[in-house]
């Protein structure tokens, strides 16, 4: 089972860890509208960014 944590250095404590891909990605998306960047991580490596409500490519 892979886990999907969330990274968000403006508001460490917002960090959560999901199982669910798409909890993790609408969690992302929702937060990094209030605190900014947001990186998504599975196994140390950044899978996907979002900035301020957009995902960075």
């Amino acid at each position: 089972m892979k886990r999907y944590d969330l990274r968000c250095p403006s508001a460490a404590w917002n960090n959560h860890s999901y199982y669910n891909a798409m909890d993790a990605y609408d969690a992302a998306l929702l937060l990094s509208e209030d605190e900014g960047y947001v990186q998504i991580l599975v196994n140390g490596v950044v899978v996907a960014e979002f900035n301020e409500g957009r995902r960075q490519h």
